[in-house]
Order: C-alpha cells, then sequence, then structure tokens
C-alpha cells in the first residue's frame, strides 16, 4: 500500500510514545518524520538494513534524538505497526464511505481494495519484510502479528455481519478470517502465477466469488 503522507492532526499519537511524554507540534511532526523514514526504509531496503541508526542517517537525525521518541527498537516497530493500521483505517472509512448503503456493495468494496493492495509490488515488499520484525519483536509469541491484522478482520467481520446479519459476531469473525487468510495467501503466491492482464482480472473475480460464498456460508 502506498502510504499517503499524513499530517500532524490526522495521526493518532495516543500509545505510541511512552507514558507521560508530552509533544509539541513539532515534537509530533519529528515523530511523522520518524515513522515514514522508518517506512521507507523498510520498503525499499528489507528489514535486515532496518535500525534506528538508519533511520537517523536517513533525517539526518542525531540516534539519540531517535530515542528521544522511541526508546528501543521494539518501541518503533510497534509505532510503526500502529501507522500503517491507521493509514489502513483511514482507507477503508473512505471506501465504505463512496460504496454507499448496500451491504453487498460495501463489502465487494472492501474485497476489490484488498485484491487490488495485494498486487501492489510495494505492498507486498513492505509486509514480506514486515512479517519478520514484528516476529522478532515479541519472541515469535505472533501477538503483533496477530495486532496487526486485526484492523482488516474487524472490517471484514463487520462487512459480513452487514450482509449476513441472522449469523453470530463470532461466525461472522471466523469467516472474515478465512477470507484474510485467502488475500494474505495471495500476496505471496500471485505474483508468481499471474502472468497477464486478462488471469489479473479471472483471477480477482473469482477470489471475490469465493469471498461471498465463504461470507454467506457456502450458500450461492
Amino acid at each position: 500500500m502506498s502510504m499517503e503522507r499524513k499530517t500532524v492532526q490526522e495521526f493518532d499519537f495516543e500509545g505510541l510514545i511512552q507514558t507521560g511524554k508530552r509533544l509539541s507540534r513539532a515534537g509530533r511532526a519529528t515523530v511523522l518524520r520518524i515513522l515514514e523514514a522508518a517506512f521507507e526504509i523498510l520498503r525499499t531496503e528489507g528489514y535486515e538494513h532496518f535500525s534506528m541508526q538508519a533511520i537517523g542517517r536517513r533525517l539526518d537525525m542525531r540516534l539519540s534524538n531517535v530515542q528521544y521518541y522511541f526508546k528501543s527498537r521494539g518501541d518503533l516497530i510497534r509505532a510503526l505497526m500502529c501507522y500503517v493500521q491507521q493509514s489502513y483505517i483511514r482507507r477503508y472509512r473512505e471506501l465504505l464511505h463512496q460504496a454507499g448503503d448496500s451491504p453487498e456493495g460495501r463489502f465487494r468494496a472492501l474485497l476489490e481494495f484488498n485484491f487490488e493492495d495485494i498486487g501492489d509490488d510495494d505492498t507486498r515488499h513492505f509486509f514480506i519484510q514486515l512479517w519478520p520484525l514484528l516476529s522478532s519483536t515479541d519472541d515469535y509469541t505472533g501477538e503483533l502479528m496477530q495486532q496487526l491484522y486485526e484492523t482488516q478482520l474487524q472490517y471484514l467481520s463487520e462487512r459480513i455481519h452487514e450482509m449476513v446479519p441472522d449469523i453470530s459476531l463470532d461466525e461472522a469473525r471466523i469467516r472474515a478470517e478465512i477470507i484474510a487468510a485467502m488475500f494474505e495467501g495471495f500476496m505471496v503466491t500471485a505474483p508468481a502465477s499471474v502472468d497477464t492482464e486478462k488471469h489479473r482480472r479471472t483471477l480477482k473475480e473469482a477470489v471475490i466469488r469465493t469471498a461471498f460464498s465463504i461470507a454467506r456460508g457456502g450458500a450461492d
């Protein structure tokens, strides 16, 4: 996903900076610069080059200045994850606003966005680099990976429950998890299998058709 540059007003800083630190407007702008630099390093250079020193060099900033806002690499990685989630939430809200009131139309808008997103080279490279960072940060418990995909699962679950209101919220969540797993799997396999635009369109419609079937419990 191509991350749009955020303004200070658009970003939710709660929970990103250690408790008790009050940031001026300039401080908040610096936090955004650090997160944008972290995103670009991970996207373009890979997780093996991701470090607070590298971010400082990119911004012509001393390491101690980076550490003023993020005491550890783990703190920075968690903040980067939150930054990415907020970017997706913003896009999801825009999509749903444009999609109107039809539950089917809202669900399809989300599916189409996810399909196009996983087909984007920048998105794919960024997330494939982010996964090992998150796994090593939480000692391979899977906790941060679960947090990362919570936004996607929440929006899918809500759209499924809108479309099939007679099922429980738990059942909507299970169906959302299956659909999300399908999309994330295509992030890895699609680049090797999609060789023409016609094939991509055929695959997209098959994915959307399958997702609708899963959301409806197998009903056509």
